[in-house]
């Protein structure tokens, strides 16, 4: 396994029910209210658009692209509208409802998956 995310509180914080885990594909996977095909999120909610954005692993790294200015997606709570690297321990939101953590396990077991100039975040606020 190379990367999952993990629902969280709207806090950011571990949930106490048993958090849903999503695997992430190993080269897109998309998130929106119409995505239902294998490997896809789908999430239902306020903000949330029928194709909201992707993950994607490419080269050792993931990154999140909104799918356009109405796309409410933030990172470590910045709003970001264009393609960002997500390190792991990072805080996702979709929408006005959904956290959640992106866990790298390679990250975790001491690994290092990305060189120092690949990890630059874009953020812009919104």
């Amino acid at each position: 396994m190379f990367g999952c995310v993990l629902c969280t509180r709207l806090d950011g914080s571990d949930s106490r029910d048993k958090p849903k885990l999503y695997r992430l594909q190993h080269s897109i996977t998309e998130v929106g209210s119409d995505c239902t095909e294998d490997g896809a999120i789908q999430l239902l909610g306020p903000g949330i658009l029928p194709h909201h954005c992707n993950l994607m692993h490419s080269e050792g790294m993931v990154t999140v692209t909104p799918h356009g200015p109405d796309a409410d997606t933030f990172v470590d709570g910045q709003r970001v509208n264009e393609t960002t690297v997500l390190r792991s321990g990072s805080t996702l939101q979709f929408g006005s409802v959904h956290v959640f953590k992106f866990v790298d396990p390679m990250f975790d077991q001491g690994g290092k998956r990305e060189p120092a100039a690949m990890m630059r975040s874009r953020h812009k606020s919104g």
